[in-house]
């Protein structure tokens, strides 16, 4: 019998979606050959002025599409390269795998923009300052139930293309060595 969708549960889903920022020093984990301790030092990435030609609404939904579908590499990879240098890609995939047992039969049915606005953003591993702000309606259903989610989400355009940010809590606990919650 199908889990009726719980709230927290469905937020959950709605994971690394990089709202708000953070003032702490961005920062590049790195190890040596005798440890698999994490080193924090100072890093910072800077984008191209290209604007992307995809909508940015669209680059929303492919990318929710890949964490429903268990494809966190896919959606790593359109991760800002700033932040990138802050979680390796292994690393994300890991925590991401861990919960994602927490959305199982759960489906990702479709995201509706409802209004894109620019947005300052003072965020770790992003040099940029602003922001394409997206604030999307999300349908997901578990077969029996469906909810929508109302959330707003962040884009940066980066050589051409968009890229999403991680919330300041996930960045803190991958500085941490820890899986975000």
């Amino acid at each position: 019998m199908p889990q009726r969708l719980a709230l927290p549960v469905l937020l959950l889903v709605i994971f690394a979606h990089g709202c708000g920022g953070s003032d702490e020093p961005a920062a590049s984990p790195t190890t040596n050959e005798t440890t698999t301790t994490s080193v924090v030092t100072e890093q910072t990435f800077t984008a191209t002025l290209e604007e992307p030609t995809e909508d940015v609404g669209e680059f929303f939904s492919r990318r929710i599409d890949y964490e429903f579908k268990g494809q966190f590499g896919r959606s790593w990879d359109e991760l800002h390269p700033g932040q990138q240098a802050l979680v390796p890609r292994t690393r994300y995939e890991e925590c991401r795998d861990e919960a994602s047992d927490d959305i199982a039969g759960v489906d990702f049915k479709g995201l509706k923009v409802v209004e894109t606005y620019e947005d300052p953003i003072d965020v770790i591993g992003v040099e940029e300052k602003t922001s394409t702000a997206v604030t999307v309606r999300i349908t997901v259903s578990d077969g029996t139930d469906s909810r929508i989610i109302t959330d707003t989400f962040h884009a940066i355009a980066v050589d051409g293309r968009w890229a999403w940010i991680l919330p300041p809590a996930d960045v803190r606990a991958f500085k941490q060595g820890v899986c975000p919650t």
